[in-house]
């Protein structure tokens, strides 16, 4: 864990240290000097930071925080945000029941296999499986 400090507000806040260097981003030597005089030098450090809280960096804009969202939504993250969670917990809850739809799909299409094995030709088992895609989507 490590102080994070603010020169605008004099304020400071913890965050954790990921093991990945911002230099992995290449970032506009601006931005970059802005993080590092801030004590900002990790990945986990910026994505523990709100977008209130770097714009309270001295000579930290609206281009430099532009910049840090767009890195970081190319690795997949983003910065702090109330709703962030909120948000993952639902993607979350959206692949699992996708995946309990697939193998639900995959154990029907299975048994459906077993008992109609060699009693139909291969254009009448594609038709069948686009029927049960199709029902399993509604």
């Amino acid at each position: 864990m490590k102080k994070v400090y603010s020169d605008k507000s004099k304020e400071t806040t913890e965050v954790y240290n990921f093991t990945d260097n911002l230099d992995v981003f290449d970032f506009t030597v601006r931005t970059h000097n802005v993080l590092q005089a801030a004590g900002v030098r990790y990945i986990g450090e910026l994505t523990k930071c709100t977008e209130k809280f770097l714009r309270k960096f001295k000579h930290m804009g609206d281009k430099g925080i532009d910049e840090i969202k767009e890195k970081l939504l190319l690795f997949g993250l983003s910065l702090k945000n109330e709703d962030n969670f909120k948000n993952y917990i639902r993607e979350e809850q959206k692949r699992e029941n996708i995946l309990a739809e697939i193998n639900m799909m995959k154990v029907l299409l299975w048994e459906l296999w077993e008992e109609s094995h060699g009693k139909i030709d291969k254009k009448e088992w594609n038709q069948l499986k686009k029927e049960i895609i199709k029902e399993m989507r509604k």
